[in-house]
This record gives structure tokens, C-alpha cells and sequence, in this order.
């Protein structure tokens, strides 16, 4: 899940609104619907704040997000060094 799938999870699971986790997280609504609105990733403050108004760690809300990334980073092959005399591959 992204950061803007886990806020919104909690909202929902709180019965909170986007108002109520403003006003604890001293957010602006329109930054905190702009995060979930677009799925964004928000800046690393914005981000503390709006875990602390939660109540919840900021790693519970980007814990999966991370989970996800090292899940796709483990199917890709890494880079290949290159021979410096004739610019090819190594082999």
C-alpha cells in the first residue's frame, strides 16, 4: 500500500474525517486531500505530522510502501559492468 492507501485505511477504519486528522495533525485539509487525491507521496514533515495525528509511527504508514519497492527491486537484475578496453560487457 502507498502512504495515501494506508491514511486513508485508518480514516476509514477510525470513522475519522480528512477535517478531524487536520486539525490533530496541524495539516491543512487541502495539502491532506491533495495527498490522497493524487496518491502522493508528501514531504517528510507533512508526512511525521500526519502519522502523529493518527497516532500511529511514521514507518506503520510507509512500512509497506517499502515492502512493496524491495519486493520489485528484487526482480530486477542489476547492472552490468563494463570492460574498460573495449567498452563491451564483461564476461
Amino acid at each position: 500500500m502507498t502512504f495515501a492507501e494506508e491514511v486513508r485505511k485508518i480514516l476509514n477504519n477510525r470513522g475519522m474525517t480528512i477535517a478531524e486528522l487536520s486539525f490533530d495533525s496541524r495539516v491543512q485539509e487541502a495539502t491532506i486531500r491533495r495527498i490522497l487525491d493524487r496518491n502522493s507521496n508528501p514531504r517528510l514533515d507533512i508526512a511525521k505530522r500526519i502519522a502523529d495525528g493518527l497516532g500511529v509511527s511514521l514507518d506503520t504508514l510507509v512500512e509497506s510502501e517499502n515492502e512493496r519497492l524491495k519486493h520489485l527491486l528484487k526482480n530486477v537484475d542489476p547492472p552490468r559492468e563494463k570492460d574498460d578496453n573495449n567498452n563491451g560487457d564483461k564476461k
